[in-house]
Order: structure tokens, then sequence, then C-alpha cells
């Protein structure tokens, strides 16, 4: 804020007093400012670097000394048991039930249905049909004549003298010409419409009625008829019956089986191994910072003398 007062008291100083409206104060040279030159402290930003300490971790390898295992196979001999089996074949009695066919007479009453005929009445309706005479109203067609009036429009030429003027301005004869002129004539016209004109006739008209009548027709009704009937009946009897058959029986045989068994046993051993480590190690690293520097530049401040307070805007 500071820096922005002065920069605009430097500013209006060097401005000359000619270019100020109105041209140079009217009390003459000795009522105008004077100038005075002023040292301002201003700052300005340096920039800087510097080492500063810090720690950075690295890792670090080692040798670590420790003890493993490890499986060893150890192949022995064992010894056991081994049962198998053997399918023996032996004869086997079993008792058994067959279906044997036995055809036996068996007589029974059979019921027959026989068709006889007879006459039975019925009534029923016929349609006849008769023709008769009927008076009716029937149309034909008549030509009318009509008459109407029409205008219709009649061109004519009609002469029409029109005077020759002459060199002295009087008529030196006559030039006939001849204009069109439109009327119009009454005219009548006769035109012929067909037009429907009834009348009476006869026509003959044929008429249904219903005419009941009778009559038969044959129907069939069954009689029934009953008489014994004798068929043979084959039904089947369960007859036991023995017989043999040959059955497998599993034996059990045992007998010693050695084999060579490989197991795995653990062995305790001395090794050495790579550990990685992390370890703070002390640095410098650098540091770059802004710093403000303050710095010495004049400034031309105006000083007015008192003396010029009735000289204008010029003196204040």
């Amino acid at each position: 804020m500071r820096r922005t007062i002065l920069g605009a008291v430097a500013l209006l100083a060097a401005i000359p007093a000619s270019s100020f409206a109105g041209g140079p104060p009217p009390c003459g040279p000795t009522c105008g400012p004077t100038y005075t030159t002023q040292w301002v402290t201003g700052y300005r930003c340096v920039t800087r670097t510097v080492q500063v300490d810090t720690v950075t971790y690295q890792t670090v390898p080692r040798e670590e000394k420790y003890e493993s295992y490890e499986c060893v196979p150890v192949t022995k001999p064992y010894t056991y048991n081994v049962t198998t089996y053997k399918m023996v074949p032996k004869e086997v009695p079993y008792t058994y039930y067959e279906c044997v066919p036995v055809t036996k007479p068996y007589t029974y009453n059979q019921t027959t249905y026989r068709a006889v005929p007879k006459e039975v009445p019925y009534n029923y309706y016929d349609t006849e049909y008769e023709t008769v005479n009927q008076k009716q109203t029937a149309y034909r067609c008549v030509t009318v004549p009509r008459v109407y009036e029409t205008v219709t429009p009649v061109c004519q030429m009609v002469p029409v003298c029109t005077p020759i003027q002459g060199c002295c301005g009087q008529a030196c004869g006559y030039n006939t010409c001849y204009q069109p002129v439109t009327s119009y004539q009454k005219s009548y016209c006769t035109t012929y419409e067909n037009v429907a004109q009834p009348y009476e006739t006869m026509v003959p008209v044929t008429i249904c009625k219903q005419v009941k009548k009778a009559g038969t027709y044959t129907a069939y009704e069954s009689v029934p008829e009953t008489k014994p009937v004798t068929v043979n009946v084959t039904s089947y009897e369960r007859q036991e019956k023995h017989g043999t058959y040959t059955a497998y029986e599993c034996v059990p045989e045992t007998r010693p089986v050695t084999v060579n068994v490989t197991s795995y046993e653990y062995v305790r051993k001395p090794a050495t191994r790579t550990v990685y480590q992390c370890v703070a190690v002390p640095t410098k690293v650098p540091y770059t910072y802004c710093e403000n520097v303050p710095y010495q530049y004049p400034v031309q401040v105006p000083c007015y003398p008192p003396a010029c307070g009735s000289c204008g805007p010029y003196g204040h």
C-alpha cells in the first residue's frame, strides 16, 4: 500500500505544469511547486539455497544363520497279509411255480337283440303353392316437355359516321366505320324430362300354404332273445416244481506280502540366508526458499510554498 502511494506521488511530480488544463499558473513562476529527492525503502524477493540435515532410509543386506528341516525319503520293507476272494461254483436246489394252461367247458345264457319292423303313423306339414292375380301399382316412364326462358347476347356491327376535318377547319366529308354493339335477346328453349307415372295392373303372385297331412314310417324295435351257449375257457393254474441252479460263493484266501514302503523323515540342517534391513542414514539435502531483501531508490516529491494561497488550484 505504501509503495502504491509513493508511486502515485512520483507520477504526479513528473507531470509538467504546462500539461494542466488552463496553461501555466496565473501567478508567475514563483508560485509553482518545487521538487526534492527522497529515498524510499523497497523490498525484493531473493532466492537462496541452503543445506538442510535430514534422514534417509537404505536397505542393507546381511547374512543370517538359521536351522532348516529337509524331507528325506527312507525306504523300508513292510510285510502285511493280503486277503483275496475266489469264486467257487456249487449247485443249489430251489422251488418255483409255473403257470400251466387248463381248458374247461363253460355254459352261460347269451341274450341277443333282433330288429322287428312295424308301421308307425305320424302327421306332417307339406308346402303347397297357388298362383293368384293381385292388383299392384306399377310405374312407367313418360317424357314431359318443359319450356324455360333464356337471355342470349347478340353482337351487331353498327355504322358510325366521323367527319373529316379540312385545312380550313371545316368538314370536308364523313368517314364511315363500323363498331360492335352487344344487345341481349330473349329466347325460349324446350327440354324433355323423363317422369315416373304410376298406374294399376294385375300381377300373378304365388302364395305358399302349409297343409297338414298324415303318413306312416317303418320303425325297427329291438326284441331280446335268450339262449344257452357253451364255450371252452382256458385258465392258468400254478403248479409247484423243483430245480437246481449254479451259484458262485466267494471263498477268502489269506497270504503274506512284503513290499518296499517309502516314507519321508525330517532331517535338521544348518543354513544361511540373506536378510535385508532398513537403516536410517543422516544426509544433507539442498533447500531453496525466498527472502525479502530491502533496497533504496529515489523518488521526486513536489513541495508547495505557503505564500501561494490565492494563486488558483495550483497553489494548494
